[in-house]
């Protein structure tokens, strides 16, 4: 328990500070008549989260086989305790329930955020986005409900930049005053895991997360619309790249404050603020790539290939390489100062359209992109052992596999947008295609039929006849056998028909017979199926 404790205010608490650290350990460690009860379920919810950052070992003794396990386990407990109903004060629900949206698994995507919508909830319940009415900012109960505020604040932007969803909080009363020094004063210097120089420095990096939250919000709500909203069709896209350009006007002024003031500050004090800092940075380049995306879907409906919108392109391109780099260049420096162990589950959303895009690009032999890709990979094995990232995992092939057959296809781009306009060797056609495919697939739980689905409808907008490998339109009442589906299913990936051709031998050309024909053993047939990656097989009816 101490050390998970400990491990919470280390790893968990810093940027999510829903309780004041010094008051906790107060209460944690007086003993007798005098201790005043800590709500099980708020402790129950900071060990959950907190049991991903542990040592190995620690699971073990604790009684798992593996941190897997233990996080798995502590989570199940921390929910049923929440869903029996026992706990009554809105404070300590909606600051369990925001610890407990750090838990998302291959098939409950959605955990997340149901658990800040539940954490919102309750922290309105508590009257927590109203502080401004409730007297002097001094005071210790508003303290704590702009703690609690702003950490839905900061969950929700995270969330939505990471996951592809929309926004939560939104109004203009979302935002109250910012946390200052005196609000934590008690904290900083009654901290038991960190010095207060380290406590300080942490705080100046909270601060600039509050901000950056409050920058970003702009380019969430455009690029990430509820779904069914009417703003999620683009009615006019003139008036969204404008809105587009004031959300990046408000992410350059966060820029300019953080490299002034805060970039590599205090780096040599702990190890902690290096990786903080290399976290908040990774957030803010995550917003650089999905402003980028959402440009380059606006230009694709725009249609229109003159100098201002090519500008605008060529500036999205420069952008997403630079932000690729970027997220690149932190972790490796987390590599570094071996602190991937210490990352949280949010990094594997904010990595993987960088990951995917260095994949594509390597694809072209370029030594740079191929050295990155090494890193991301020992990266996600690393968290692979504290995390569910199967179905990551699955969703990177499945897009890498999507990105090979757009390229493949031999649709012919207008003669008049310029091959260097292209991003990361795809056309911005094909690379709006994918990136539809990447954001509506990161909400999709593993092994489910929205998978292929998903997979079929993006595959589905290159047009058949210049698919080299798509199943053949059905003759009349035929449809395709229900075995050679699942063999290219199987072997090669949904989405990816098998192509088959009965010819007659001996003698005669090549005739081809409509799938789902009847077949005539007697004579000799060589059936032909045209797989992807120009692999073909040719069997006998003899070795069927």
């Amino acid at each position: 328990m101490d050390v998970l404790v400990r491990h919470y205010f280390l790893y968990v608490h810093p940027f999510c500070p829903v309780l004041d650290e010094a008051v906790f350990w107060r209460d944690y460690k007086r003993t007798g008549d005098s201790a005043r009860r800590i709500p099980l379920l708020q402790l129950r919810a900071m060990i959950f989260s907190a049991s991903c950052f542990v040592p190995a070992d620690v699971a073990i003794r604790c009684g798992y086989d593996s941190l897997l396990n233990a996080r798995d386990d502590l989570y199940t407990k921390a929910k049923a305790l929440y869903d029996s109903g026992l706990e009554n004060d809105p404070m300590t629900a909606s600051r369990a329930a925001l610890l407990l949206t750090f838990y998302c698994s291959d098939f409950d995507v959605d955990a997340n955020s149901e658990w800040l919508r539940l954490a919102i909830r309750e922290a309105r319940a508590a009257q927590a986005c109203h502080l401004q009415s409730k007297g002097l900012a001094s005071d210790p109960d508003q303290t704590d409900f702009r703690r609690l505020w702003w950490s839905c604040l900061i969950r929700d932007r995270t969330l939505a930049l990471g996951m592809r969803r929309p926004l939560q909080i939104t109004g203009g009363d979302s935002y109250p005053h910012m946390l200052t020094t005196d609000d934590v004063s008690d904290e900083i210097f009654g901290s038991v895991v960190y010095t207060y120089e380290v406590k300080s420095a942490l705080f100046e990096l909270l601060t600039s997360l509050c901000h950056f939250a409050t920058a970003v919000t702009e380019l969430a709500t455009i690029a990430f619309p509820p779904a069914g909203d009417a703003s999620s069709c683009i009615e006019n896209p003139c008036a969204e790249l404008d809105k587009l350009g004031c959300a990046r006007s408000a992410l350059l002024l966060w820029e300019l404050d953080w490299i002034s003031y805060m970039e590599g500050k205090n780096s040599s004090l702990h190890p902690s603020i290096p990786l903080f800092s290399s976290l908040l940075s990774i957030h803010y380049q995550s917003a650089r790539v999905a402003l980028c995306n959402r440009t380059c879907f606006v230009l694709n409906e725009v249609n229109d290939y003159r100098a201002r919108y090519r500008q605008q392109l060529q500036l999205c391109r420069s952008e997403l390489i630079g932000a690729v780099a970027s997220v690149a260049a932190h972790v490796r420096q987390l590599m570094v100062i071996e602190a991937v162990d210490k990352l949280p589950l949010s990094i594997a959303a904010y990595t993987t359209t960088p990951y995917i895009l260095l994949s594509i690009n390597s694809q072209s032999n370029v030594k740079q992109s191929q050295e990155l890709l090494l890193l991301f990979s020992a990266v996600n094995r690393a968290l692979s052992t504290r995390y569910h990232l199967k179905r990551v995992s699955d969703l990177t092939s499945r897009a890498l596999w999507l990105s090979k057959l757009l390229k493949e296809s031999s649709e012919e781009e207008r003669s008049d947008i310029p091959r260097h306009s292209n991003l990361f060797t795809l056309s911005l056609k094909q690379y709006t295609q994918l990136l539809q495919y990447i954001d509506g697939s990161m909400s999709i739980p593993r092994d489910s039929a929205r998978e292929t689905e998903a997979l079929y409808a993006a595959a589905s907008y290159i047009p058949r006849g210049l698919r080299a490998y798509a199943t053949p339109e059905p003759v009349g009442d035929t449809l395709t056998p229900v075995w050679l589906e699942a063999m290219g299913n199987f072997f090669f990936g949904p989405g990816n028909g098998l192509a088959l051709s009965l010819c007659r031998s001996p003698g005669g050309e090549d005739v081809e017979t409509p799938v789902g024909a009847k077949w005539d053993f007697n004579d000799m047939f060589r059936v032909s199926l045209r797989l992807p990656w120009e692999l073909e097989t040719s069997l006998s009816p003899g070795n069927v």
